[in-house]
């Protein structure tokens, strides 16, 4: 395995900076960069991909968020004020947009993006389903 040195140092909100070594050809990506993969990843499955909707249903400004992704040097950052804005207004956690969310397929980050009455029916489902399965167990013994 081939390691070289860090190209970037990456600061995590809470853990603070990190300065680790990286295998070659990777890099770490930026607060910043998870951020906005995170809000273009929610926007996509909570809002079917239409920022104009995300913008209506959170009262957040259309052009505010449409300049997140913006490939010019007009392009925003998602600093920490309009992160836990965009949270609190999504019903999420606060941080969530923090944690990288974009690149898993795991059934919990999609569970995280259900409102809270949507994620208690899940939870029931589950429930019901761990005890049919419990029942069927002790039935066969």
């Amino acid at each position: 395995m081939d390691i070289s040195k860090p190209k970037r140092i990456y600061f995590h909100p809470t853990n603070g900076f990190t300065n680790c070594r990286l295998l070659k050809g990777f890099s770490v990506r930026t607060s910043q960069e998870i951020r906005r993969e995170n809000l273009r990843y929610l926007i996509q499955i909570k809002y079917g991909g239409v920022t104009n909707r995300m913008a209506t249903e959170t009262g957040i400004q259309q052009m505010q968020l449409a300049r997140v992704f913006l490939k010019t040097h007009n392009r925003r950052d998602v600093g920490s004020k309009l992160a836990r804005r965009i949270e609190e207004a999504a019903g999420l956690d606060e941080g969530w947009l923090d944690q990288d969310h974009a690149r898993s397929d795991d059934i919990s980050t999609r569970i995280d993006l259900l409102d809270l009455s949507s994620r208690k029916a899940i939870e029931s489902v589950i429930d019901a389903m761990l005890r049919q399965q419990l029942e069927d167990a002790t039935s066969k013994e």
